[in-house]
């Protein structure tokens, strides 16, 4: 059958170099939402409002969390459209780098008739990027409380999961976390989160797939996707790749591990669903859709044409395949065999899982026939080392994270406690309350001439330091900070206008820290 692939999505005004004022203004033509008197009416209701990102992701839980959550009214932030697609996010995002302090002004004007119309809580599925990290801040400057909910745990590994590269972003900074289970706990802890705004709830996106059932019959589903009616139905869940060092190497090797589950399929008679990732990037080359064209035994679900949700693919499937999609797990808790394709040099998570993780063709098409024989056994349910994981193991996957998403929501809404506290660690005088470390900051120029990058660095234990030259520079940072000596007029100008804390550090102390660090004398022998 003939494939469709999804053409260049819808593109905003010139991007050129910001130096140029039409350029500058060009920045936020077409996607930033005005605010309406309407939505500063005040009906007296309680209101939650949501943000928006990837239809296929986030709002996917967004959506599902106010299915569950009837006592409170929610509401989209709508400070901007078109967000849906890869090309229209990475010009909101260079728009909200480049020019931080208009895009802030955007957004505080929006969450401000939000709070007049009685909105208590903003919720957020992640806040690494910055366009939602910028929501943070302007909701911190009006005294509305955070939440995030991640709509995806890890990737690939805890290295790169969760991490903006420029920037060094590398954990949430919303006051409060309600996270799946452990190993997304431990690394927000591990860097600088606060303990106490870290809530498990296990993983909406998981219980969700134990509960399912599928709404077509095999057959309809046979149909749907033009589908003989012969051989097993092998799905392989393609990702956008973006989150390793090399994007289109990481691609590359995608593409060839679905031509060598595609030649397998040929081979045995089998059927081919290929899923793009929800991202929505064009992630298929021009060999590949070549190949998937000319086959008989293919058919391609597309992001943002999606015909079926990720549970119903699952549920129709003899085999899931993916590099290292969520989706092995997910099938995995569906009762349905999966098989990771790890022709990326990097270890997967899923290996922890009992997942198969093969190598090579030969490989693939050996665990792939046991997998699929009828003899082949049933598949293992999820291993205690998910559920820790994954969830908490007081409860493990039990249907019910989105019944104590809601139970959070309403107690935190009741009872939002102090903002959270940004600070350096083991300086004398701590921020009080609950305090994050964030990975990131801006430092004076006295600071930066005196000490350089590299020692501030492990002075303030942060992976970046940012000067405060342009707002490009100094938005990339969560606090600033610098010494009486050191503070100017134009520092603090700044920092006023992105709405960021200010750390202020004892000269000596800091002189104390970096001759700790200095290198001993060498010895005259």
């Amino acid at each position: 059958m003939a494939v469709r692939y999804c053409s260049a999505l819808f593109r905003l005004g010139s991007t050129a170099k910001s130096n140029n004022s039409e350029a500058k203004a060009n920045l936020f033509k077409g996607w930033a939402v005005a605010t309406n008197p309407i939505d500063q009416i005040d009906d007296g209701a309680t209101k939650i409002a949501y943000v928006r990102w990837i239809p296929e992701h986030s709002d996917v839980l967004i959506a599902r969390i106010i299915g569950a959550t009837p006592l409170f009214d929610f509401v989209d932030l709508d400070a901007f459209r078109g967000q849906d697609g890869p090309a229209l996010r990475r010009e909101l995002t260079q728009a909200s780098e480049r020019e931080p302090v208009r895009y802030r002004r955007i957004l505080l004007q929006k969450i401000l008739a939000l709070r007049s119309s009685g909105v208590k809580a903003v919720v957020l599925t992640l806040d690494w990027t910055a366009p939602l990290r910028e929501i943070v801040f302007a909701c911190r400057s009006v005294g509305i409380t955070t939440i995030l909910v991640p709509h995806e745990s890890v990737f690939s590994t805890p290295d790169t999961y969760y991490v903006q590269k420029r920037r060094k972003t590398n954990a949430p900074m919303t006051d409060y976390v309600l996270c799946w289970g452990g190993l997304q706990e431990q690394i927000f802890l591990n860097r600088g989160y606060p303990s106490d705004r870290l809530i498990k709830v296990g993983s909406p996106k998981l219980d969700f797939d134990v509960t399912y059932e599928p709404i077509l019959s095999n057959s309809q589903y046979r149909e749907i996707f033009g589908l003989g009616e012969g051989g097993k139905i092998i799905v392989f869940a393609m990702q956008p790749m973006d989150n390793y060092d090399s994007k289109r190497s990481a691609r590359e090797d995608q593409a060839r591990a679905i031509s060598d589950v595609l030649a397998y399929c040929e081979e045995r008679g089998h059927q081919l669903v290929v899923r793009t990732p929800p991202s929505r990037d064009e992630v298929i080359p021009t060999f590949l859709s070549q190949k998937l064209n000319s086959s008989p035994n293919i058919a391609v679900d597309i992001a943002g044409e999606y015909v079926l949700t990720p549970e119903e693919t699952i549920a129709h499937a003899d085999l899931v395949v993916s590099v290292n999609s969520t989706m092995l797990f997910e099938a995995r808790l569906m009762g349905k065999p999966s098989i990771g394709m790890r022709y990326i040099d990097l270890p997967s998570i899923w290996s922890e899982a009992g997942i198969p993780m093969v190598l090579s063709r030969l490989e693939f098409s050996m665990v792939a026939d046991k997998a699929l024989a009828a003899d082949g056994g049933s598949v293992p349910k999820a291993s205690e080392w998910a559920e820790a994981q994954f969830s908490n193991p007081d409860f493990g996957f039990d249907g019910k994270s989105l019944l104590r998403i809601r139970d959070k929501l309403e107690a935190i809404v009741k009872a939002p406690g102090a903002p959270l506290a940004l600070d350096v660690r083991g300086f004398a005088n701590p921020a009080v309350g609950p305090v994050f470390y964030p990975s990131s900051v801006v430092v004076t120029d006295g600071l930066l001439q005196q000490y350089g990058a590299e020692t501030l660095q492990s002075i303030l234990q942060v992976e970046a330091v940012f000067k405060a030259a342009t707002p490009y520079n100094a938005a990339a940072g969560d606090l600033f900070v610098g010494s009486p000596e050191t503070l100017t007029v134009e520092f603090e100008k700044m920092r006023k206008s992105l709405g960021r804390p200010l750390r202020v550090l004892d000269d000596s102390e800091i002189a104390a820290r970096a001759e700790k660090l200095a290198p001993a004398p060498e010895r005259e022998d």
